[in-house]
């Protein structure tokens, strides 16, 4: 049977909402009994080349990861990394999601992203059918899909390539075609300062940059469907499931919007489907990751404080929001920085705080966070530091402030919350250790995983070379001097080392 992405292969990636620790901390908020991600089992649908789960395999050795993709190419490209990187808790296998029985069994988490909105309405519907029977009682599942009205925007690009696209013979004629003409309408707009003139400007570059399988897939492919959240919402009902949350948790709070908003959304939406639809609306929302579980169990969406003392925590101004768009040459926060939030919480919600009285607690902790960053850090851990830094132990009352400090940061988006730390430093070794995964991508592509499951580019061959060696066998002076006999530099090598190093440790490529 033909396969679109036998031809053009999907570069492997990592997505950063799809992480099952994301699940169960999504889970962990809301009091939900998730399964224990520690030694878990979890299913792929449309997982490509399997990259998303082998970070997580890696991550999480006793846990068991399934794959499974319709394209050979994927599931090929997919198992030499994983013979190469040694997992024996992840398989990948060739089906066809239509066709799929329940003979791999049930698993605790399923993940779909990328799939749902570019498949026919029938595989749609078996989508929803595999999560309602292969799905355990407490399990979740997340599943991906482009979102109205957001994407209606984007449907505008995808129409005109299309239509401009059908036209060439091959596929790397169409995909060199589609940027042509958006680069043409671009350069050509008879009102340039229209709505869709702004909208054609703002694209033009991300489509332009955006890689060959990427335009393919996401606009070229035949099936590319929309929806609004309760259309999607009603899928679920239909298939006897339901909307659990967010993996972008900030995204389901009205705390964002002005009170006067916050009144509305609140005599708008009287069920969570509607209010979730109104902020769609006032977001013009394109994308969703959505966690899903079945209809009948009960859920509680009151966030209260406890769950707040039980995750690990990660912190880094501006909070990482998107994937894909990090620099390798990024830098660390200053501690200003770490600083200027904080007190940017404490000014909107300083009714709810003491800083009369913590402001040495939060102040402490912030900047222990922002210092040990890219790791995250156990809520337990941070109270203890502050202890042994004050000379005595965390009392109740500074544990209630603290737990209602990231509570507001997270409701704000402003703080990561994990049910784990994956192995990162940020503590240079004589013999650095890049993550497995990052060290093999390197050889392969210009788009790496790191440890904090995201993507980040690594700019020149230079660069890719150093990540390679990072494997416990070179000292920093034998990869220097690799550098300096293989490239030429307009800036020393000891700079450029030091800076590509920090950046990695920044960006949770280097383990040891």
């Amino acid at each position: 049977m033909f396969n679109s992405y036998d031809q053009i292969p999907y570069m492997g990636r990592v997505h950063r909402f799809t992480h099952v620790e994301k699940l169960s901390a999504c889970a962990k908020l809301f009091s939900h009994p998730a399964p224990s991600i520690e030694n878990c089992r979890v299913l792929g649908l449309g997982c490509g080349n399997g990259t998303n789960l082998i970070n997580m395999a890696y991550q999480l050795p006793n846990a068991q990861f399934v794959g499974i993709d319709g394209s050979q190419s994927h599931i090929d490209t997919g198992t030499e990394i994983i013979r190469a990187l040694d997992l024996h808790n992840i398989v990948l296998q060739k089906h066809d999601i239509a066709t799929l029985d329940q003979s791999l069994g049930m698993f605790d988490y399923i993940i779909c992203h990328g799939v749902f909105s570019w498949v026919p309405p029938l595989v749609r519907k078996k989508i929803l059918q595999i999560v309602h029977q292969q799905l355990t009682p407490d399990g979740l599942a997340y599943i991906s899909y482009n979102t109205l009205p957001g994407w209606r925007m984007g449907s505008i690009i995808r129409n005109m390539m299309k239509y401009h696209a059908q036209k060439m013979n091959t596929n790397e004629a169409k995909i060199s075609q589609a940027r042509a003409i958006v680069n043409f309408v671009n350069e050509n707009l008879q009102y340039p300062d229209s709505p869709y003139g702004k909208y054609i400007h703002s694209t033009v570059d991300y489509i332009l940059k955006a890689s060959d399988d990427y335009i393919f897939h996401e606009y070229l492919e035949e099936e590319n469907q929309a929806f609004y959240f309760h259309e999607f919402d009603q899928q679920l009902r239909d298939n006897h499931l339901q909307y659990f949350g967010d993996c972008e948790f900030a995204t389901m709070s009205t705390m964002h919007y002005p009170e006067k908003t916050r009144e509305t959304l609140d005599m708008l939406g009287h069920t969570l489907q509607e209010q979730e639809q109104y902020m769609d609306f006032l977001r013009f929302r394109r994308f969703r990751c959505s966690v899903i579980t079945h209809a009948n169990k009960p859920i509680n969406r009151v966030v209260n404080l406890d769950p707040f003392t039980q995750l690990f925590y990660s912190f880094r101004p501006p909070l990482l929001t998107t994937e894909e768009t990090e620099n390798i040459n990024s830098q660390l926060p200053k501690e200003e920085e770490a600083l200027a939030v904080l007190q940017m919480i404490i000014q909107k919600d300083g009714e709810r705080f003491k800083p009369a009285t913590n402001l040495s607690l939060y102040r402490t902790v912030i900047l222990e966070l922002s210092r040990r960053w890219p790791s995250a850090v156990h809520f337990t851990e941070l109270l203890e530091m502050y202890g042994r830094l004050v000379g005595r132990p965390a009392t109740d009352e500074d544990k209630f402030d603290l737990a209602i400090l990231f509570q507001a940061m997270f409701l704000k988006g402003l703080i990561g919350i994990h049910q784990m730390s994956p192995q990162m430093t940020n503590t240079l070794s004589e013999r650095p250790i890049a993550a497995p995964l990052a060290r093999y991508q390197a050889g392969v592509q210009t788009l790496v995983s790191t440890q904090r499951h995201f993507m980040i580019a690594l700019e020149d061959d230079a660069t890719r070379m150093t990540l390679q060696m990072l494997d416990g066998k070179h000292t920093i002076e034998q990869i220097r001097e690799k550098l300096i006999d293989t490239f030429v530099r307009d800036i020393p090598m000891e700079i450029f080392l030091d800076g590509a190093l920090e950046s990695m440790m920044t960006n949770g490529l280097i383990i040891a």
